[in-house]
């Protein structure tokens, strides 16, 4: 799946004033929600306008984590990934012990099933 195209990057930027949604300082950049790594998709709900920093930060969230502003990534609907929600059937307790290995062997795992 492509990036964000130019047309839902403008619409998120000028919907946000160029600010980013995390702490309002001048956004650098549309992240997404759902990381492409974890078959998110380039949909304007799962873009986020943000800074340098805080792109940084809700990356190591999602990637380490499965940590999402929308939630986790067990929560969220299907409609933000590519394929199906991969990690909806990890219940609770087991997910929040995940490393970031086990989200991308999930993914991969779930990727093959899909193709």
């Amino acid at each position: 799946m492509p990036p964000f195209s130019p047309e839902i990057k403008h619409e998120i930027w000028k919907e946000q004033s160029g600010k980013c949604e995390i702490c309002g300082d001048k956004a650098e950049s549309v992240h997404h929600q759902v990381p492409e790594s974890y078959d998110g998709k380039s949909i304007k709900a799962n873009g986020l306008l943000v800074c340098a920093i805080d792109h940084a930060v809700l990356d190591h969230l999602a990637l380490d984590y499965g940590i999402t502003p929308l939630g986790s990534l067990n929560e969220l609907p299907d409609e933000f990934f590519r394929h199906g929600n991969p990690f909806k059937e990890i219940i609770q307790k087991d997910f929040i012990t995940l490393k970031r290995d086990d989200f991308t062997r999930i993914v991969g795992r779930h990727k093959k099933h899909r193709r």
